[in-house]
């Protein structure tokens, strides 16, 4: 048996910088744009937590478009995990349905514009 050491995130001057300053990003923290329709599938104000729940999105599931978008200021700031780029409202609906059977019990279409 082999142990492997993690480095977990934390908090930093970085990370909190790009996440406070932009109000849409990739789970990488590039600058992105909204597209077609979206749904939220979960929304915290806790960025980290944030951040592992949308890699492990990006990396374990078949989604082309993970998303963070951040709405407010200071310790009032949440954070969303958006989904985008359906085609139409009734796509979505039908990502929404099947992200709800895998535990996203809150994962809502929602319009941006």
């Amino acid at each position: 048996m082999e142990l492997e050491q993690l480095q977990l995130l934390k908090l930093n001057p970085i990370i909190d910088s790009i996440f406070r300053c932009e109000d849409v990003l990739d789970c990488l923290g590039n600058r992105e744009h909204l597209r077609g329709e979206s749904i939220r599938l979960w929304k915290t104000k806790d960025i980290i937590h944030m951040l592992y729940i949308a890699n492990e999105l990006y990396l374990e599931d078949d989604v082309d478009q993970v998303l963070i978008t951040g709405s407010g200021f200071g310790p009032e700031r949440t954070y969303s995990l958006v989904v985008t780029g359906f085609s139409n409202q009734q796509e979505a609906i039908r990502a929404a349905d099947r992200f709800e059977r895998k535990g996203f019990m809150k994962a809502t279409p929602v319009s941006f514009r």
